[in-house]
């Protein structure tokens, strides 16, 4: 049980607070537009979008430090589709 804890949480086993890390199923790097809520909200630029069987997380890349994900459940995304080369959630 050991094991499997320290490789979710990325290291040794520790007592207390230790906060696991979500397994993706699937990564995208993708660009954030300057569209309607990711301009008000200051997210344009360079994101990895991760997915899991209960949430989407979009990750900055280009942070230093270690950047807290922008995660959603997927029960509450109304829709998704794209044209051309753009993708978009709602």
């Amino acid at each position: 049980l050991n094991a499997m804890l320290e490789l979710q949480l990325d290291g040794p086993c520790m007592n207390g607070g230790a906060k696991l890390k979500p397994k993706f199923e699937h990564v995208w790097q993708v660009t954030v537009g300057d569209k309607s809520l990711a301009s008000s909200r200051n997210m344009k630029g360079l994101y990895r979008l991760c997915l899991t069987p209960s949430a989407l997380a979009l990750v900055k890349v280009d942070q230093s430090d270690n950047p807290e994900p922008l995660e959603f459940p997927l029960m509450s995304l109304r829709r998704c589709g794209h044209t051309n080369n753009y993708f978009v959630i709602e």
